[in-house]
């Protein structure tokens, strides 16, 4: 359904699906041409497939993520030591980055000393807070080795490869480099993970822990033996991973692992590729049997706890992933817009009234008639307004920037503290709430939940 022609089809696979469903569903396929590849993003739109933008030969689509502008992709070419952000749709295709970090001067044996290197990405992830993280190595001088090695009796130095991650954040516009510390030579990017707070990424024989462009080393427990196939974290702290002998413990930095059981596939034992720690008792781990032939093989999606039945419906399916999804900046094709006026803190009633709010739009009656919510999502307690499609407006497209500028503009002078904005959202209401210009006061509608 994705329109690839038999030849280039041959070539080519599903990295990733990502977006929601129906309005901003997306797909990223990577292709390849004999030994350099490239990826290929489409849409789905008015029920086809539609390609988007595709890079040049060589470069790839490592990671993407959303902002105000709509979907961006971390793209890098390996051989060329370069990387950088794009939208994944428009006339602008794949765009050079503005800038890209390099390493400082330095003089390895016989290399004049105004080489300079770029770091060489192998791997990208975007952490909660839009902080991309591109991984790979640079090229520096290790430290000097005896070359009786290679018959010779002297000593010299060697040019290796170091780990590194660029570092790129809205707020900054550019990218920084970041050496991990692993004090190896040629010791690449191995298992990585992003957190609420940073990154989780392993490299050789050690554990980093990535805050922006701080990193800290994390201590492995003795019985784990490195480097890391696979690594998640749990809510509570700890870590998961799975390391180069197939094992997979759970520890919390700096105390001992303990062994997690991995059942066999076809009495073989399965090798984890790939781990998602979802709760404290509900960890999935994805594992191959790769003691057989690689084009015979078994692969199992492999959890502690038991599967729940699949036994629901497409409706319903979808409206709980909806609600699961986090809110993201509005973007013009989004079903669920929706005004998120403010936080509440978690010593607020239950039964709050919100009387300021109340009090900040009451004056304009143009207000009174959205559906206001309270509702809960990752832990705080939010109050917002639903801004749905009006039969006013029927078969034609709806500028939820310009409707929603006036509520914004009033609830954030009449409410201190407040920041509200718009994004694309569609939460499961603790209680819907309607403005009764009669009372100027909110009503309790009903409770969803």
């Amino acid at each position: 359904g994705l329109g690839l022609g038999h030849e280039e089809w041959q070539l080519a696979f599903v990295e990733r699906i990502f977006g929601s469903w129906p309005d901003e569903a997306w797909a990223l396929v990577r292709g390849a041409t004999g030994r350099s590849g490239y990826s290929i993003a489409f849409r789905f739109q008015k029920e086809v497939w539609k390609r988007q933008a595709a890079t040049p030969v060589g470069d790839e689509v490592g990671a993407v993520f959303h902002d105000s502008k709509g979907w961006i992709g971390v793209w890098f070419q390996q051989m060329m030591g370069t990387h950088g952000l794009t939208p994944l749709s428009g006339e602008r295709g794949f765009a050079k980055p503005s800038e890209v970090s390099v390493a400082e001067k330095k003089e390895c044996g016989v290399l004049p000393s105004t080489v300079r290197t770029r770091v060489r990405v192998t791997h990208a992830a975007v952490g909660a807070d839009q902080t991309v993280y591109a991984m790979g190595s640079w090229d520096d001088c290790a430290k000097e080795y005896s070359e009786a090695q290679r018959h010779s009796p002297t000593k010299s130095k060697y040019l290796a490869s170091f780990p590194a991650v660029d570092v790129w954040t809205a707020k900054a516009n550019a990218w920084q480099s970041v050496p991990l510390p692993s004090g190896e030579g040629d010791a690449a990017i191995g298992a990585y993970a992003t957190t609420p707070t940073g990154l989780l990424v392993s490299a050789g024989s050690k554990l980093f822990k990535l805050h922006g462009t701080e990193v800290s080393t994390v201590d492995l427990p003795k019985n784990v033996i490195a480097p890391l196939r696979a690594i998640d974290h749990l809510p509570s702290g700890e870590l998961v991973i799975a390391d180069s002998k197939g094992a997979v413990f759970r520890f919390v930095p700096g105390g001992p692992a303990n062994a997690l059981t991995l059942p066999t596939i076809d009495t073989v034992q399965a090798w984890p590729f790939g781990i998602w720690a979802v709760a404290d008792d509900d960890i999935l781990v994805a594992a191959c049997d790769y003691q057989v032939d690689f084009d015979t093989g078994n692969c199992a999606l492999l959890r502690t706890r038991p599967m729940r039945s699949l036994a629901v419906s497409q409706e319903k399916a979808v409206g709980e992933a909806l609600q699961r999804e986090p809110p993201r900046p509005y973007f013009a094709s989004c079903q669920r817009p929706l005004a998120l006026l403010y936080e509440l803190p978690n010593t607020t009633a239950k039964d709050f009234a919100f009387d300021t709010t109340a009090k900040a739009i009451a004056s304009n009656s143009s207000l009174h008639g959205y559906e206001f919510i309270d509702f809960m999502y990752g832990g705080k307690r939010y109050f917002a307004a639903r801004l749905k499609l009006t039969s006013d407006d029927p078969g034609k497209d709806v500028d939820y920037n310009v409707r929603a500028k006036p509520l914004l503009k009033a609830v954030e002078a009449g409410v201190a503290g407040a920041r509200p904005k718009l994004v694309c959202h569609n939460p499961t209401a603790t209680r819907v709430l309607k403005f009764s210009g009669a009372t100027g006061m909110f009503a309790v509608a009903k409770a969803e939940r």
